[in-house]
C-alpha cells in the first residue's frame, strides 16, 4: 500500500508532494453590503493532473504555474486591481468595495492590515436593521443621551413642527424628491404623509400647545404685558397679532419669554371697538385678563381709541397702575417717524445715489459693475434699497455705500449723459454726514428692538442720546432745518416722557433715582425747552405702585447688609450715570426697600464681574432676599 506524501504550501494549504496548482480559479463569494460576516467558500482537496486525465503517465511534458488563489475572507469585502503608486510603478492594490480606498496587496505583506479596514468598514457603511434601537443625543435626562427607535407617529409630529417652524407649503412633505432622499439615505420605513394628514397633525399640535401655554399662564403669578399690531396685506385682507412678554423662571434664572398669541384676521372697518373686540377676545381664550400690565401699539388713531375702551372695560386692573403704565407707544414706530420727518431735507441729495443704486442692481448692469470694481480693486458687493416703512434702511443704504462711493459714481456719471444726474463729490459728503447722523437712531432701534431682553429700562439712556446728537448737529447749518423739523416730530410724542421708562430707569442700579433725574434733566437741556415731564411727581408716583405691591404681596422690613463690592470698575458710561451722585450716607434700616436702595452705592449692588455684563433680570433674582418687593415691581 503507497503512501501519499503532503507539504504545507507558503499559505499554510497541504499540497501533495509533486502537485501543482491547477489554473482554474476558485470564484470568490458574491459581494452583499448587507452581510457582515462572510463565510469563505470551501476549497475541494487538491488533485494531480494525472489522476484528471485518466493517465499515470508523467511524460506529457512540463506544467505551468500560476499565482495562488486568495481565499482570504477580507477578499469579499476587496478587489484586486493593478494601480499606480507613487513611483509611477503600477502595483497590485486591494481596493475596497464599500468606500474604495486602496491598500496594499503584496503577497508578503499578509491580510491583518486589509482585515482591520474591512471590520471598521463595514460597520460604518454595512445597513443596519431599520428596527434596531440606536443612541440619541436628543434626550431630556441630564446626560442628553436616550435611546432611539423609529417611530412613524413621532416623524409626522416632528414633521408638523419643522413645517410650521420655517413656513413651509403643506405640500412640502409630499414632495417625491425629499421622500426619495429620505428613504434612500435616513430611514427606509418612511412613509409619505399626505398634507391633509399634516394638516390633521398640525392642528393637533396647535391644540395642545395652547392648552399647555393657557394653564401656565393660570399658574403664573406675575403680570403679563402685551404687544398688538394690525395691517392689510397684498392680499388686501386685514390682520393683527398679539405678542405676550412675561418673565418666567427657567433652569434657576428669569428668563423674559414671548409667546405668539393670535394672528388672525380681522374684520373691517379697523375701528378701535372691533380692535378692542378682537384683542380682548384673545386675552379671554388665554385667561390672562387679570393679569394685564401693559398694552404696546403704534401711534394710530384706531389704536388710541381701543385703550381708551380698555381701560373703562377692564375692571380687573391693578388701581396704582392706571393709564400711566398701561398705554406703551411702540418708540422703534417712533423713532422711525423722526427719521421720516428729517428725510424730507436731504432727499434732494440722496436721490441721486438711490438712483445710482436702482440703476447698478438692474440685471443688464451688473456684470459690466463688476468690471468697474476689478478696475478700482473692490470686490463684489450688495448695495441695499431704504424704503420709508423699513426702520434703518436709509442708515443701511449709505453704510453699504462707504469705500464704493468713488466706483459708484464713475460707473453711473459715465452712462449719464446729462450733468444734471452726475453724483458729485458733495454729495457723497452730505450723504455720509447724514449716515453719521443717523447712527445714534439706528443703535436706538437694533436696543429697543430686542424681544428676549429687558429694554424699557434703556430707553431713556436712547432718549438721552437722540436728542445729544440733536445739540451736536444742530450748530451745523446744513443740518440746522433737519434737526428743527426731528426735535418737533420728538417732542410730540416725547415731551412728556412715559412714566413706565423712568420707572424702569430707576430700578435699573446703574441708573437708579439720581441718574435717571439727570437723563431727564439733560434731555431738556439738549432740546432747549422744558419738559412736561416732573421728575418729583413720578417718584412720587413710584412710591405709591411701591406701597401697592408691598399691601399686596407683604412687608419686607427685614435688612441684610450688602457686602461690600471692589470700586475699581471703570465702565465710562456708568461713570457718568454716576456723577454728582456723591457717596450715599450710612443706610437707615428703617426705611423701605425703595429708599434703601435708591440711596445705595452701586458698588454696594453689584460687583464689577457682574456689571461688565450686566443683565438686569440676573441682578434682581439676586436681591431677592434683600430687595422683596422691588425684585417682584423689576
Amino acid at each position: 500500500m503507497s503512501h501519499s506524501h503532503f507539504e504545507l504550501d507558503e499559505n499554510f494549504n497541504f499540497v501533495e508532494e509533486g502537485e501543482e496548482v491547477a489554473n482554474e480559479e476558485i470564484a470568490a463569494p458574491e459581494f452583499d453590503p448587507s452581510n457582515i460576516f462572510i463565510v469563505p467558500p470551501e476549497r475541494s482537496p487538491p488533485t494531480s493532473q494525472a489522476s484528471q486525465s485518466g493517465s499515470t503517465s508523467s511524460t506529457a511534458g512540463p506544467t505551468t504555474t500560476s499565482k495562488r488563489q486568495r481565499t482570504s475572507i477580507v477578499w469579499s469585502c476587496f478587489t484586486l486591481e493593478k494601480r499606480q503608486n507613487k513611483k509611477g510603478e503600477m502595483v497590485d492594490q486591494a481596493v475596497c468595495k464599500y468606500c474604495q480606498s486602496a491598500l496594499s496587496a503584496k503577497s508578503n505583506g499578509g491580510t491583518g492590515h486589509l482585515r482591520r479596514h474591512m471590520e471598521t468598514c463595514q460597520t460604518k457603511h454595512a445597513p443596519q436593521d431599520p428596527t434596531q434601537t440606536q443612541l440619541s443625543q436628543y434626550g431630556s435626562g441630564p446626560s442628553g443621551i436616550t435611546s432611539f427607535r423609529y417611530s412613524q407617529q413621532n416623524m409626522r409630529e416632528g414633521l408638523a413642527r419643522y413645517i410650521a417652524a420655517a413656513e413651509q407649503p403643506l405640500t412640502f412633505s409630499e414632495d417625491e424628491r425629499l421622500i426619495n432622499f429620505l428613504q434612500r439615505y435616513v430611514q427606509p420605513q418612511l412613509k409619505k404623509v399626505p398634507r391633509n394628514t399634516l394638516k390633521r397633525d398640525l392642528t393637533k399640535i396647535f391644540h395642545d400647545m395652547k392648552k399647555l401655554l393657557i394653564n401656565t399662564f393660570i399658574n403664573f403669578n406675575g403680570v403679563i404685558s402685551i404687544s398688538s399690531d394690525c395691517w392689510t396685506g397684498i392680499n388686501m385682507v386685514g390682520y393683527f397679532c398679539v405678542t405676550s412678554h412675561s418673565i418666567h423662571e427657567i433652569n434657576g434664572k428669569w428668563r423674559l419669554e414671548k409667546k405668539l398669541l393670535a394672528f388672525r384676521e380681522l374684520e373691517y372697518p379697523h375701528t378701535g371697538s372691533v380692535i378692542y373686540a378682537a384683542i380682548m377676545s384673545v386675552l379671554r381664550e388665554y385667561e390672562i385678563t387679570d393679569k394685564l400690565f401693559s398694552i404696546s401699539f403704534d401711534n394710530a388713531s384706531a389704536n388710541t381709541a381701543a385703550i381708551d375702551m380698555f381701560l373703562r372695560n377692564i375692571s380687573t386692573l391693578m388701581p396704582a397702575r392706571g393709564s400711566k403704565f398701561f398705554h406703551v407707544r411702540c418708540v422703534c414706530h417712533i423713532i422711525n417717524l423722526i427719521v421720516q420727518a428729517g428725510m424730507t431735507h436731504i432727499n434732494h441729495y440722496l436721490e441721486k445715489i438711490r438712483a445710482s443704486i436702482l440703476y447698478i442692481r438692474a440685471p443688464s448692469r451688473r456684470q459690466q459693475f463688476l468690471e468697474t470694481l476689478k478696475i478700482f480693486g473692490l470686490k463684489r458687493r450688495k448695495f441695499n434699497l431704504d424704503m420709508k416703512v423699513r426702520w434703518n434702511s436709509t442708515y443701511l443704504m449709505l453704510l453699504s455705500c462707504q469705500n464704493y462711493s468713488e466706483a459708484i459714481s464713475s460707473f453711473y456719471n459715465e452712462r449719464m449723459n446729462d450733468e444734471d444726474y452726475h453724483i458729485t463729490d458733495y454729495d457723497w459728503n452730505v450723504a455720509f454726514k447724514f449716515m453719521d447722523f443717523l447712527k445714534v437712531f439706528y443703535d436706538a432701534t437694533l436696543a429697543c428692538s430686542t424681544v428676549y431682553e429687558p429694554t424699557s429700562c434703556r430707553v431713556l439712556m436712547h432718549l438721552y442720546n437722540i436728542s445729544y446728537t440733536f445739540k451736536t448737529f444742530r450748530e451745523n447749518i446744513m443740518f440746522k432745518n433737519i434737526c428743527d423739523t426731528m426735535e418737533e416730530k420728538f417732542q410730540k410724542y416725547w415731551k412728556d416722557i412715559p412714566h413706565l421708562f423712568i420707572f424702569a430707569a430707576v430700578l435699573d442700579p446703574t441708573i437708579k433715582e439720581v441718574g435717571a433725574k439727570l437723563l431727564v434733566e439733560g434731555i431738556s437741556e439738549n432740546l432747549q425747552t422744558g419738559l412736561d415731564t416732573n421728575f418729583d411727581t413720578i417718584m412720587s408716583s413710584m412710591h405709591e405702585l411701591f406701597n401697592f405691591y408691598r399691601n399686596k404681596f407683604g412687608s419686607s422690613n427685614t435688612y441684610s447688609n450688602v457686602q461690600q463690592a471692589s470700586t475699581s470698575y471703570k465702565n465710562p458710561a456708568h461713570l457718568l450715570l454716576l456723577k454728582g451722585k456723591g457717596v450715599a450716607s450710612s443706610i437707615d434700616t428703617n426705611r423701605n426697600e425703595l429708599q434703601r436702595y435708591c440711596s445705595a452705592n452701586l458698588e454696594d449692588l453689584a460687583t464689577p464681574s457682574q456689571l461688565q455684563n450686566f443683565d438686569i433680570l440676573e441682578f434682581w433674582m439676586g436681591k431677592t432676599s434683600f430687595f422683596l418687593i422691588l425684585s417682584i415691581m423689576a
